[in-house]
Formats: C-alpha cells, structure tokens, sequence
C-alpha cells in the first residue's frame, strides 16, 4: 500500500511565478550583514574612526571588533569600528595586522574599557542565527537606514 502524503505548506509563488503579497520577505544573513555595514558608516558621519586618520575614502570598511563567528555580536553596532583601508588592512598598525590594536582603540579613546566588558559578556552567549534572531537584530538596525 503506498500513500502519498499531500504538502500542506502553503505555496510562496503564484503559478504566474510572481510571489504572492502575504509571504514575509526573508532576511538572509547578507541582507543583514550589508545593513549592518551601511549603519555602521552612517554612525561614524562616513569616516574612519581611526584616531587622527583625516584621509578621505570613498571606499570604508566595517570591522568587527570581536570576530563575527560570535553570533550575539555579528550584528551588534557596538561591536563595529569603520575604518580606512588602511587602518583596516593595508598598514602596520591595521587592525588584521596589529595584535594590539584593541588596546590601542583604548589608549586613544575611541572605545571605552565599559564597552569592551559589555562586548566581552555578550560574546560568551551562544546563540543561533535564526530567522527570530535576524529579525529582531533588523529591527535595531532598521533606525539607521
């Protein structure tokens, strides 16, 4: 005896191919991480917050602070600095080359010992990338764009 068992999930494209107007749009990873770019340069007025960096870009980059395997982080404005391309990877001082450059955003003041605990305590909950967790972390987002 075979039973084929019928979908009951409901379809996302009319037979047209069009999608339909009552499915929610997904917000993938990329989205997000291209969201959290654009509010991270719009937080720092289009420059590199690097201290004393007074070189006009047009192209910034967006670093993470602690790296965006930590899943509570990846999102987090708090844990973005926006940097030239040379502060970022090009120089001596840059942050992928330089293993004390969290040390030196303390020094100059660019960051605060209170937001690196903050950082710090949030890295260590493990939390999944889940459709929930994105959108919640789109809504925080969606004030800067």
């Amino acid at each position: 005896m075979s039973t084929s068992k019928q979908s009951t999930k409901t379809p996302k494209c009319r037979r047209d191919g069009r999608q339909s107007k009552n499915t929610k749009t997904l917000i993938t990873d990329a989205k997000l991480l291209k969201f959290w770019r654009n509010a991270a340069i719009e937080r720092a007025g289009y420059a590199c917050e690097f201290p004393d960096c007074n070189v006009n870009y047009s192209q910034l980059h967006v670093h993470h602070i602690y790296h965006r395997a930590h899943v509570s982080l990846r999102y987090s404005l708090a844990n973005a600095i926006v940097l030239c391309p040379t502060h970022h990877t090009l120089g001596g001082f840059s942050a992928h080359k330089d293993p004390t450059f969290k040390d030196r955003l303390l020094a100059c003041g660019v960051r605060t010992p209170a937001l690196f605990e903050a950082l710090s305590a949030k890295r260590n909950i493990i939390q999944k990338n889940t459709q929930q967790f994105r959108d919640g972390c789109y809504q925080k987002l969606k004030n800067y764009l």
